[in-house]
């Protein structure tokens, strides 16, 4: 049993090290930071637009970051507000500019052929069952933590 738990958290760790790290790289082109990667693609998704809230939501990503990473794409032209409220970007959807979507979809295909690398030598059952387990760790994880006292 704890030589399964090893092995889970090594390879959940060594997975996230390198996402960021590809992210990173593949950024780099765009003068973006791996962070940007998960805004642009929501982002990309939803034509209307996203709040600071939803982003956070979406990406698992805190305020204050996704509050870093906006100011940078809306500093670099990428995004725009439409509509302030009281002169406050918070509660407005930002959405993507022309050349923001323009990089959204180089991004996307950047995903699309790096999704197909992954995938190359696992069956669509063995996609399947794999992200439903996941989906069911990471449910389960989330329940442990709930349950457990903030205090402890």
């Amino acid at each position: 049993m704890i030589e399964r738990f090893e092995t889970f958290v090594s390879l959940i760790s060594q997975l996230q090290k390198d996402i960021q790290k590809l992210k990173q790289i593949e950024m780099q082109e765009f003068g973006l930071k791996g962070p940007d990667v998960m805004c642009l693609y929501y982002l990309s998704k939803y034509e209307a637009g996203l709040t600071h809230s939803q982003l956070c939501q979406l990406t698992s990503v805190d305020k204050a970051a996704i509050s870093r990473i906006l100011a940078d794409l809306l500093k670099k032209g990428y995004i725009f507000y439409p509509e302030k409220k009281d002169g406050k970007k918070y509660n407005t959807n930002a959405v993507l500019t022309p050349s923001g979507m323009e990089i959204a979809t180089q991004l996307n295909k950047i995903i699309t052929n790096m999704l197909s690398v992954l995938s190359e030598g696992i069956s669509e059952k063995d996609r399947c069952t794999m992200y439903r387990s996941l989906q069911k760790i990471a449910e389960n994880l989330n329940q442990i933590l709930t349950s457990k006292d903030v205090s402890e």
